[in-house]
């Protein structure tokens, strides 16, 4: 996991010593340090420069924001006014019309909350709602989704078919399915 040293962080400051010099060795104190792979690391460093492969490693090491989609017939624009007085502040995504950005992390319990009284929302990237909508261009019934779990694709699929379109969603782990159950039986 990426380490960023904050202003004062004494623990940082205490680990730093442990990794490669950055002087003599910066590509092995870039892949420590960022956790990536040296040979990952030794081509953008020969590319780029210490100083734009460090900002480009450390980027690449924020969490992702969190994407949600807003099934149909839902409006996006009405959800994300509603999230909005629920204290979500959203921005429409870029790839994906039917996608809502969270523009905070929140606690897991209060997106739970929010996923419990917006029925239609799903917690899905927005780069996996852009490959479902490409992958149902040409989509039939019976679609056999394989890795269904925790759900997101598979309703996603579901809500692109006819009324009478089969989704077949399975998992190989028990844990696994009982979320995508989960997820089945909110939405």
């Amino acid at each position: 996991a990426h380490r960023d040293a904050g202003a004062g962080d004494d623990r940082l400051a205490r680990l730093r010593p442990r990794f490669p010099d950055p002087a003599r060795a910066p590509v092995d104190y870039l892949a420590a340090w960022h956790s990536l792979p040296r040979w990952l690391v030794e081509r953008w460093h020969a590319r780029y420069g210490f100083a734009a492969c460090d900002a480009l490693l450390a980027h690449m090491n924020r969490p992702a924001p969190v994407c949600l989609h807003v099934l149909a017939p839902q409006d996006p624009a009405a959800v994300a006014a509603t999230l909005a007085a629920d204290g979500a502040s959203t921005t429409p995504g870029r790839h994906h019309a039917r996608a809502l950005v969270l523009n905070a992390r929140h606690d897991r319990d209060v997106l739970r909350g929010w996923l419990a009284t917006h029925p239609g929302l799903i917690v899905q990237d927005e780069a996996v709602q852009a490959a479902t909508a490409w992958l149902a261009q040409d989509l039939s019934s019976p679609v056999l989704d394989l890795c269904a779990a925790p759900g997101g694709k598979a309703v996603h699929l579901a809500s692109l078919l006819p009324a009478e379109g089969i989704v077949v969603a399975l998992d190989l782990r028990p844990r696994r399915l009982r979320r995508l159950q989960e997820t089945l039986g909110r939405l």
